[in-house]
C-alpha cells in the first residue's frame, strides 16, 4: 500500500499543484464512451481519489479529484509533527471528549425521558426536549470530528473543520453550509450537481434543491420521518431562494435583526430535528398534538438549573471562537484564564459526565 500511495503521488503531485486553482483535472471526449452515468466515483487501491461527472453546460465528461487528495499529499510528504501540533491537537481532542461524554450524552437523558414519556410530559417538557435534542446532535456530531481533528493534528496532518457553529447562522442556506460540511458538500457534489445544480433556469434550480435534500433525507433512513425532514429542509431552502430579494432589503436592520434572524433559523432547524427525531408519522402527530397544548410548567423545571450550569463553559468558548472566526481562539486567552477554564471542564467532565455513556448518534447512519 505504501508503495501505491507513494506511486499515485509522484505522478499526480506536480500536476495537481500546478491546478491547485482549478479542481478539473481532465476533459474525457463523451464520444469516446458508447455510455457514461452521469457521476460515479474513481477508486484506485481502494482510496477514493475523483469522480467523473457530466457537465452539460460544455457537453463533456470530466475527471475531478476530491478533498481526500490533499489528505494524500500530507500522508506521502511526511511532514513532522512540532510541539504545536501536539498542543493544538490534544486541545481539540480533549474538547471532543468534553463536549460528547459530558454535554451531550447528559442532554440525551433529558431528550429521551420527555421524547419517551408523553403521557407524562408537558408541552414545555417537549419544547425543551427538542431543544436539548438540538444542542445533543450538534454536540455529539461535531465531537467525533473534534476528536478526529485532533487526533490527526497530532500526528502532523490537517483535516479540514465539519462544522462551524451552525446555531449562528442567519438563514437555512447559510446553516447547511456551516452545518456537518463533509455531508453536505457531498450532498452537493454527488446529487445536486448531477441532477444539473443552477443550470437550466430557475424552477430547475429550485427542483433540483427539493430533490437533492429528499435524497439525503433518505440516506439517513428508509423511514417516512427522514423523507420529510429532507423534504422540509428541501422546502426551505427554496423558500429562502425566493424570499433572498426581501431580506436583502432588510439587511441593515443592525445587531436586533440579525439576533431576531439567528432566533427564526434556529426555531426552523429545531421543528426539522422534530422530524428527525421522531421514528413513525404516528409518533410525530402525537408530538405535534402535545406541542399545541398549553404550556405548563413539568419535568423542564427540575432541568433548567443544570443546563445553564453545563451550558456556560460551552458557550463561553463558542462565542470566542465565533467572534474570532478561529476555532483555536481559546488557545490564545491568557494563561490564567486558560487555566480556570480547563479546570472547570475538567472537574463537569469527572463530575457529571454520564456512567457508561452514550454510542455516538451518528454511527446509526
Amino acid at each position: 500500500m505504501t508503495v501505491l500511495v507513494s506511486s499515485i503521488y509522484n505522478d499526480f503531485s506536480q500536476y495537481v499543484h500546478r491546478k491547485a486553482e482549478d479542481s478539473t483535472l481532465y476533459n474525457v471526449d463523451p464520444d469516446v464512451f458508447s455510455y457514461v452515468p452521469p457521476s460515479y466515483n474513481f477508486y484506485v487501491g481502494g482510496i477514493r481519489m475523483g469522480h467523473f461527472y457530466r457537465d452539460t453546460r460544455v457537453n463533456t465528461y470530466k475527471l475531478s479529484l476530491v478533498s481526500q487528495v490533499s489528505l494524500l499529499h500530507q500522508l506521502a510528504a511526511k511532514q513532522p509533527r512540532t510541539g504545536d501540533d501536539i498542543l493544538a491537537g490534544t486541545t481539540r481532542i480533549f474538547w471532543g471528549l468534553w463536549k460528547k461524554a459530558v454535554f451531550a450524552d447528559w442532554l440525551s437523558l433529558f431528550a429521551n425521558q420527555a421524547y419517551n414519556n408523553l403521557g407524562e410530559a408537558t408541552a414545555a417538557d417537549l419544547l425543551l426536549a427538542t431543544y436539548a435534542f438540538a444542542f445533543q446532535i450538534y454536540l455529539d456530531f461535531s465531537a467525533y470530528s473534534d476528536i478526529a481533528i485532533g487526533l490527526a493534528r497530532v500526528m502532523g496532518i490537517d483535516l479540514r473543520e465539519n462544522f462551524r457553529w451552525p446555531y449562528v447562522a442567519r438563514n437555512i442556506s447559510e446553516f447547511w453550509r456551516r452545518w456537518h460540511i463533509s455531508l453536505s458538500t457531498w450532498l452537493r457534489d454527488y446529487l445536486y450537481i448531477p441532477l444539473g445544480g443552477n443550470r437550466g433556469g430557475t424552477l430547475f434550480t429550485y427542483r433540483n434543491l427539493f430533490l437533492t435534500m429528499v435524497l439525503g433525507g433518505i440516506w439517513h433512513g428508509a423511514a417516512w420521518p427522514f423523507v420529510l425532514w429532507g423534504a422540509y429542509h428541501g422546502a426551505l431552502l427554496v423558500a429562502h431562494r425566493l424570499a433572498r430579494p426581501w431580506l436583502a432589503r432588510l439587511a441593515a436592520g443592525g445587531g436586533l435583526w440579525w439576533t431576531a434572524r439567528v432566533l427564526v433559523t434556529f426555531h426552523l432547524v429545531c421543528f426539522g430535528w422534530l422530524l428527525f427525531r421522531s421514528e413513525t408519522v404516528a409518533q410525530l402527530g402525537r408530538y405535534l398534538v402535545l406541542l399545541s397544548g398549553p404550556l405548563e410548567a413539568g419535568l423542564a423545571l427540575a432541568w433548567l438549573l443544570p443546563f445553564a450550569v453545563l451550558v456556560a463553559p460551552l458557550l463561553l468558548v463558542e462565542i470566542a471562537q465565533a467572534r474570532s472566526g478561529d476555532l483555536a481562539a481559546p488557545l490564545g486567552w491568557r494563561l490564567p484564564l486558560r487555566v480556570a477554564t480547563y479546570t472547570a471542564l475538567l472537574f463537569i467532565f469527572v463530575t457529571l459526565g454520564e456512567d457508561g455513556g452514550q454510542p455516538f448518534v451518528y454511527f446509526q447512519f
